[in-house]
């Protein structure tokens, strides 16, 4: 399925593709056995095309829902999971339909290549492994394989161009085949998210998503403008700067700002990210994406002026000694040291021996929300600079492109959550055959290790 995309993802066009697709299926699935038979070929393979790209944005729905404290996309999760459910059955009883008119069917042909959905069949071993543990998945799991391997196979031998004058029931069996396969992988999507999201949190962990998704809103565009909009105005309203007592004046009257049922939990633990976010966790509603938003900037000026408070109580630590240009200055409201973190990425590089580990490296320190350039070229040419690692062992020199050989599903998901159902989907997608395949285990431990350092 690599469905090309030029506009990045939003839950926006996500749904509104969900909610198309469901509509369509419903449609299609209703009409199934009155229509006729050249409207269910043009119908269904237009849910195929449609499946196509909705199993594609998935990839970034699982990347991004595990980096939600808030868990705003709960519910809607259940609610195409029962869809997806429901939508699941019927479209096995039309099989069995589709499956009696062929075989009542006296004609045959060898399948069109034109017909083939690029990529589909090489999430089917993948599909077959996640669905292994419901026995009475398996037998049509190993069938749907075996028939779209066969039918792979004629593809590849088929090199001649030829006119197919019209389409066989046989040919048409072979689309639902297709359309099942991508139904089966969004019905395990939204059953992954559900425990992924559903499940518990520790405070550690919701603490560190929480100042994450306040660094992710500041670097957006809207929350750029806004914090750099707030800035302005209070230079603007104390020109000849402002001491501790205004600043805990100002930080006071953000919790106006904060929707009504944010605010106990804003005043409680504004300044304890850690509590913050298992009190969120705790919210009798999930709060809009407005909602949500509007909280984030809210705590990103708190934690402003909490730094602001820092550096006048340690005048010594805005002092500039290390080069950076890579990693975030502060995290929660407080200064990032760049000597201890130096010392730090130091004892990660003593358990590297080889320069593929600096992508493990990369993605600790991206796990500890330290990144603030995500580009893999400008953090290999920071490790470069005289102030960093400039004489690194031969065997440990990379550059930019060691760390995007990853960029997967281990680049796109914590280290913590990889795991081998998604990297043996992903390796076997793309065609990544020279990824070991136990590299995913292999790197995680590594991951683990280099973490423990923070600690």
């Amino acid at each position: 399925m690599n469905t090309p995309t030029s506009t990045p993802f939003s839950y926006e066009a996500f749904d509104r593709h969900m909610e198309l697709f469901l509509d369509m299926c419903y449609v299609f699935l209703k009409e199934y056995e009155e229509a006729h038979f050249q409207e269910k070929v043009t119908d269904l393979r237009s849910l195929c095309i449609k499946a196509a790209r909705v199993c594609k944005m998935t990839e970034f729905d699982l990347a991004l829902q595990q980096e939600d404290v808030m868990h705003h996309r709960r519910n809607k999760n259940n609610d195409y999971l029962t869809d997806l459910t429901i939508l699941h059955g019927k479209v096995i009883e039309c099989m069995h339909v589709a499956k009696k008119e062929t075989e009542q069917a006296q004609t045959s042909s060898t399948e069109n290549p034109l017909l083939y959905v690029e990529g589909i069949t090489e999430l089917l071993p993948s599909i077959g492994k996640w669905m292994e543990a419901n026995e009475e998945q398996r037998e049509t799991f190993k069938l749907m394989i075996d028939l779209n391997a066969q039918i792979q196979q004629k593809i590849k031998e088929s090199n001649e161009q030829k006119i197919y004058p019209e389409i066989t029931s046989k040919e048409h069996f072979t689309d639902f085949l297709h359309f099942f396969n991508m139904t089966s992988y969004l019905l395990y999507h939204f059953q992954r998210m559900k425990e992924i999201v559903g499940g518990e949190m520790s405070a550690e962990e919701g603490g560190r998503l929480l100042n994450q998704a306040v660094q992710q809103y500041l670097d957006s565009e809207e929350g750029s403008l806004a914090m750099h909009r707030f800035e302005c105005m209070m230079h603007f309203q104390y020109p000849d700067g402002f001491n501790a007592d205004d600043i805990k004046a100002e930080r006071r009257k953000l919790v106006n700002e904060v929707p009504a049922s944010l605010q106990a939990s804003f005043m409680g633990f504004a300044d304890q990210p850690d509590q913050l976010a298992l009190s969120l966790q705790d919210l009798p509603t999930i709060p809009t994406v407005e909602e949500n938003d509007a909280f984030l900037l809210a705590l990103a000026k708190y934690q402003w002026f909490s730094e602001i408070l820092y550096f006048m109580a340690h005048p010594e630590s805005k002092e500039v000694g290390i080069y950076n240009k890579v990693f975030h200055t502060s995290v929660g409201g407080k200064p990032v040291d760049m000597k201890k973190l130096h010392e730090k990425i130091g004892q990660m590089i003593d358990l590297a021996s080889r320069k593929n580990h600096w992508f493990c490296i990369y993605s600790v320190l991206k796990f500890r929300n330290l990144i603030k350039d995500s580009a893999a070229k400008h953090f290999a040419e920071q490790m470069a600079h005289p102030d960093w690692f400039p004489e690194l062992p031969k065997e440990l020199l990379f550059n930019g492109d060691t760390l995007t050989e990853y960029n997967g599903y281990l680049n796109d998901t914590l280290f913590t959550a990889w795991n081998q159902k998604d990297y043996d989907s992903y390796r076997t997608l793309h065609h990544k055959t020279r990824w070991a395949p136990d590299l995913w285990r292999r790197f995680q431990v590594l991951c683990y290790s280099m973490n423990e350092v923070f600690k």
